[in-house]
């Protein structure tokens, strides 16, 4: 096994992607902090980390999430005028990141070409423009005939 596939240099890449002055969790601890220290705390951040792929758990204390809603407008007055993000822990963003790492080569096989906002180079915008040509052509057809012929595309 090369040093590229060691799962402690998959944990340091993922950490290592990670904006070191992101949103704090509930841990109080951003990415930069176990950069600074990472020579000090990557035994027990690796441990931690291994343990949650291989019994599928971790401490509740570390899986805790806040939910802030930052305001999109001056005085907001309803939800919709709220952007909520979520402020999980440094720990959590990691194992986030390898999954992604394992999972980014698959995406393409795995999900459907529709699901564009989740394949890097497709925009979730392109499903927008689509289903409005879509609707557009049914409702010309629907002006012109009584069902929708197959070949309507």
């Amino acid at each position: 096994m090369s040093s590229l596939d060691s799962p402690l240099y998959k944990v340091k890449n993922a950490l290592f992607s990670i904006n070191s002055n992101k949103t704090l969790g509930a841990d109080r601890f951003e990415a930069g902090f176990f950069k600074q220290y990472w020579h000090l705390v990557k035994k027990d951040l690796f441990n931690c980390i291994l343990e949650f792929f291989k019994h599928d758990k971790i401490l509740k204390e570390i899986n805790h999430t806040f939910i802030a809603l930052i305001p999109k407008i001056e005085n907001p007055t309803q939800t919709n005028q709220f952007r909520p993000i979520s402020l999980c822990s440094t720990i959590c963003k990691i194992i986030a990141k390898i999954l992604v790492n394992r999972l980014q080569p698959l995406l393409d096989k795995i999900v459907f070409p529709f699901q564009s906002a989740f394949i890097p180079g497709r925009s979730i915008h392109d499903n927008i423009l689509i289903t409005h040509e879509i609707m557009h052509k049914f409702k010309r057809l629907k002006s012109k005939s009584i069902g929708y012929p197959l070949n309507w595309i």
